[in-house]
């Protein structure tokens, strides 16, 4: 999710299951990596659930800066 100043959503990623982690890379710095999964919940004997994980890159318009 963008969010510009003041807190307007400016682009909202949609995905099918949850998003656990997130850096920006590839050239340019302006490719968005999102590692997601199917999320069961806390209580779950295996919280994600098997298989369900995926990498998914979203081209974004503004780079990233610094460390991943």
């Amino acid at each position: 999710m963008r969010v510009a100043e003041g807190g307007a959503v400016l682009r909202a990623i949609e995905r099918d299951r949850g998003g656990f982690a997130c850096a920006l890379g590839g050239p340019g710095n302006t490719t968005l990596f999102i590692v997601a999964a199917q999320w069961r919940g806390m209580t779950e004997s295996q919280m994600v659930a098997p298989g369900s994980g995926q990498v998914l890159a979203v081209a974004v318009a503004v780079p990233g800066a610094g460390w991943p």
